[in-house]
């Protein structure tokens, strides 16, 4: 198989309903740079204080847009888990798909085993469709930060440049930081299955057994196993039982 391009794949989840993507853009884009609106009409609130004007319009104007935004919120949230449901579908459809129908290279490697392959229908689709979720965010972060440093330079840009400052540190930081990030997410990958695996390998055995000690019991032998050869059932009934205690 190729090598998973993360930007590529990310944009391939996107786009599997791309208007629904476009719209957790756009609403998560103003939920996020809405306060920038509402900063600057407090800053004409002051301003108007100042100089004994009316600041009724400009309460009004704070009001309805903090009600915008949290209209705006709601309609975000209804979106985006339409659009997570659906990606969190298609992953799991085509990984299913892979595994029973198709065969071949689209199926990659087995699970070694059901914990694992519980841990890939559940925490690796759920980490995929997040890394495109993460765009959204990360966008709508980036355009609230540029929004509120112009406005804050406009003002003074000595603090424009006091608060870029950490700002800056931190990506250096956190970029630093991705090998040892990348290494704990993979130990605890292989954590969690090894803790899953002992729980779920005891329900199917034990699901396995009970149903053997049904076939026993109930005499389902030439049922289950018609067509088998009598030399093989001779030899495979006696050990099984004798295994499980009948």
């Amino acid at each position: 198989m190729s090598e998973l391009r993360p930007f590529a794949f990310g944009w391939r989840i996107g786009r599997f309903r791309p208007g629904l993507w476009i719209w957790c853009w756009l609403l998560w884009t103003a939920f996020f740079t809405l306060p920038l609106a509402s900063g600057w009409l407090l800053k004409l609130t002051f301003d108007a204080l100042s100089t004994q004007e009316s600041i009724n319009g400009l309460l009004v104007a704070i009001g309805v847009t903090e009600a915008v935004r949290w209209v705006v919120f709601a309609l975000g949230v209804w979106v985006v888990v339409r659009w997570w449901v659906a990606g969190l579908t298609m992953m799991r459809t085509n990984m299913l798909h892979a595994q029973t129908v198709s065969g071949g290279p689209k199926a990659a490697k087995l699970p070694a085993s059901p914990s694992e392959a519980i841990s890939r229908f559940q925490e690796d689709t759920r980490d995929a469709v997040l890394w495109a979720d993460s765009w959204v965010d990360g966008l709508a972060s980036i355009s609230y930060a540029v929004g509120a440093v112009a406005i804050m330079s406009t003002i003074n840009r000595s603090a424009a440049l006091v608060v870029l400052l950490p700002l800056l540190l931190v990506a250096v930081l956190v970029r630093q930081l991705t090998p040892r990030l990348y290494a704990a997410r993979a130990a605890d990958r292989a954590a969690t299955s090894t803790v899953t695996s002992v729980p779920i390998s005891s329900w199917f055995i034990s699901y396995d057994i009970c149903r053997c000690k049904l076939i026993i019991s109930c005499n389902l032998f030439p049922l289950v196993f018609s067509g088998t050869s009598s030399s093989i059932l001779n030899a495979f009934v006696p050990s099984l039982g004798e295994y499980l205690n009948i």
